[in-house]
């Protein structure tokens, strides 16, 4: 819904989602004026959208040296697959089974054509192994991808974030790239270091390979 406003309200000019609004539904759409007059959204709203923008355009420096899978974890209405303007990459979008089903069901309603660069992998977090989950809907372990992980560790457990970052930092042969709570910042170092700058309670998750990776936390 922040996404649907800032296309309004600023004209999408940090970052421009022609399907943001379009795939919302009745009830969504009813609420958008009043999170648009409220200006206690703005700091959240411009957040989200430079998030996005940020992690898009470290995708296509991936892209352009040769990544050619992307993962979106806890895709959620995410919108990349649809506009996506990178020829022969294959995305995964990686949700828990309901709300992908739900994302489904409202693309379907709104008559918007999934492209064949688009995967969807159903995945339990909490329940399934990111990998196993992967590798069914032919992700290729053995190649570098690019990891989209936007929103979604708050409400995740320690192991199943444990679980999620040990499958990224498995994924040989890409950069990475990382955002501190702080402020957004970019490295072309291995995963492992930039896993290690995770807060302590993570400390294992910094072991194996380098992965294109983003991490963004709204800042405190």
């Amino acid at each position: 819904m922040h996404r649907a406003v800032h296309q309004t309200l600023e004209g999408g000019t940090i970052f421009a989602d022609p399907y943001a609004l379009q795939i919302l539904d009745d009830e969504a759409r009813a609420n958008l004026p009043a999170m648009a007059a409220d200006p206690a959204h703005r700091p959240m709203r411009l957040f989200i959208a430079a998030r996005s923008r940020f992690s898009e355009e470290a995708m296509a420096t991936c892209v352009a040296r040769g990544v050619r899978q992307v993962v979106i974890l806890g895709a959620g209405l995410d919108t990349f697959a649809l506009r996506n303007p990178h020829a022969g990459i294959t995305v995964y979008e990686i949700d828990y089974p309901a709300t992908q089903a739900w994302k489904r069901e409202r693309l379907t309603q709104t008559g918007v054509a999934l492209p064949p660069s688009l995967t969807f992998a159903p995945i339990d977090f909490e329940r399934q192994s990111l990998g196993k989950g992967l590798s069914a809907s032919g992700f290729r372990a053995d190649e570098p991808a690019f990891f989209q992980w936007l929103g979604v560790t708050p409400y995740l457990t320690r192991e199943a974030i444990v679980s999620t970052l040990d499958f990224v930092a498995s994924i040989a042969g890409s950069e990475s790239y990382s955002s501190t709570r702080s402020r957004l910042r970019t490295t072309r170092r291995p995963c492992a270091p930039i896993l290690s700058q995770l807060p302590k309670a993570l400390p294992h998750a910094a072991n194996l390979g380098s992965a294109c990776l983003i991490l963004l936390t709204w800042p405190h």
